[in-house]
């Protein structure tokens, strides 16, 4: 295992700010650890990523939080002598294992600091020791050159070698050979330790990155080249997942603006609540008639900013039912909304839940319908049909046949009497009358009358 005791843990958020650390060896914390770059984030997701920080080496291994949404899990380690030692916690006598750059040769790490100290010029330890076992160091994705190598003393080989003349100088040969054959087996249990120290790190790798079903690698030369085929691989699938990504992102970037447009050609507005009723999306028509544009609307409380005080209450009650599930919002539903200039326009609502996978109600979608016109028109139409009303109502109407009197022209009314005909008129209807006399009447009734009359029109 790579990280066979976790020394580092840190929990990021989904902007990769850290929440929570967990360093039980105090270890001190390189402040790029606080501010990591978005680019080594995404190197060490799913795998190990081998960099330095404050200038020293450190291996990150990342991975996506299950318990929080958008966090991650980042394991840090330092590569010292702690981290080799986890990996050959007993060596033999007078062998030592280190880390060294391959391209200035120095050494990072060993797992004896006492013996080989960090920054220490290969050259410099020639004279000290044997360089008996050099390694390919590999812990998935790198930015760094290291080598993994083992060391013998040479103070050991020769106490050795002398312990052992000393005892049978006669049978150097035999004595000579098998301080060879110790120093091969050496070499070969730490190169064979090493080896598959590599092959673990690579199928761990696989599995982590891309799944435990793959077909193993089958290549034909040493560990280098089957390291090799290994990264070649996993650049190519990595390639295959960006272009996938790229086209599905497009594929929706271009979806995401039809249906935009489908909105803003609407006649109707649209809005998008949150369940805390903030507006997440409005259209062309929406904006027009609140008399502002999108930006301003967007993150805003719909039901603080735009609907009148005296009907707040009401329309949020109606809401909040509807969050819980209580009662469904209902279609049809009419309440005014505020405009940017403070005047109100009648609005009626048809309302859909949203929800998310698991089928918690986590907004609404509401399309409306300004009536405000419509309902003035309606008003006033129910106010002419009333005021007409009230005028027919005061008018009064004779139909029918009438039973008059031939001779004095009296009208029999309903209870059998003879009225006057101007006062069975003025009863039945809104005429007057004002009474006068004809020529014919005046001369036939009143001759004397008439005479005059004549002499002085004469």
């Amino acid at each position: 295992m790579i990280f066979s005791r976790i020394r580092i843990a840190l929990l990021l958020d989904a902007e990769g700010r850290v929440r929570e650390i967990f360093n039980p060896e105090s270890l001190t914390l390189p402040d790029q650890l606080f501010h990591l770059p978005t680019l080594t984030l995404a190197r060490s997701l799913g795998q190990v990523y081998l960099t330095t920080l404050a200038g020293e080496p450190y291996l990150l291994a990342a991975a996506e939080d299950g318990a929080s949404e958008g966090g991650y899990l980042l394991l840090v380690s330092p590569l010292d002598a702690y981290f080799l030692q986890s990996f050959s916690p007993v060596s033999p006598q007078g062998v030592v294992m280190a880390l060294v750059s391959g391209v200035d040769q120095l050494v990072v790490a060993s797992n004896v600091p006492g013996q080989i100290k960090g920054g220490t010029q290969l050259d410099n330890l020639r004279e000290r020791f044997f360089i008996v076992g050099k390694e390919f160091f590999d812990y998935g994705s790198s930015d760094l050159d290291l080598s993994f190598i083992s060391l013998i003393s040479v103070d050991e080989v020769r106490r050795t070698t002398a312990e052992v003349l000393a005892e049978a100088r006669q049978q150097r040969g035999i004595v000579s050979l098998g301080i060879i054959v110790v120093c091969l087996g050496i070499m070969l249990s730490v190169v064979g330790r090493i080896q598959k120290m590599a092959h673990r790190v690579v199928d761990s790798e696989k599995i982590l990155l891309l799944g435990s079903d793959i077909e193993p690698l089958r290549v034909a030369g040493d560990e280098v080249d089957f390291l090799a085929a290994s990264f070649t691989r996993l650049i190519d699938r990595l390639k295959e997942y960006q272009q996938r990504a790229e086209h599905d992102a497009t594929t929706l970037r271009s979806e995401r603006d039809l249906a935009r447009q489908y909105l803003d050609i609407a006649g109707v507005m649209i809005v998008l609540l949150d369940a805390e009723g903030r507006v997440q999306m409005i259209n062309r028509k929406g904006c027009q008639v609140l008399g502002c544009n999108e930006a301003e609307v967007v993150g805003c409380n719909w039901f603080a900013d735009f609907i009148p005080e005296d009907h707040r209450a009401e329309v949020w009650s109606f809401f909040q039912k509807g969050m819980v599930g209580q009662e469904s919002l209902p279609d049809g539903y009419e309440n005014p909304v505020k405009t940017v200039d403070g005047s109100e326009r009648l609005i009626v609502w048809n309302n859909v839940s949203l929800m998310d996978g698991s089928g918690r109600i986590v907004g609404t979608l509401s399309s409306g319908e300004d009536i405000t016109e419509k309902r003035v028109m309606e008003q006033d139409r129910e106010q002419l049909i009333m005021n007409l009303k009230k005028a027919l109502s005061e008018v009064k109407t004779l139909s029918g046949m009438l039973p008059i009197c031939a001779w004095c022209k009296k009208v029999r009314n309903d209870d059998g009497y003879w009225d006057q005909i101007e006062g069975y008129i003025q009863r039945h209807s809104d005429a007057l009358f004002s009474h006068g006399i004809c020529p014919s009447c005046m001369k036939k009734n009143y001759p004397d009358l008439d005479d005059e009359n004549d002499g002085v029109k004469g």
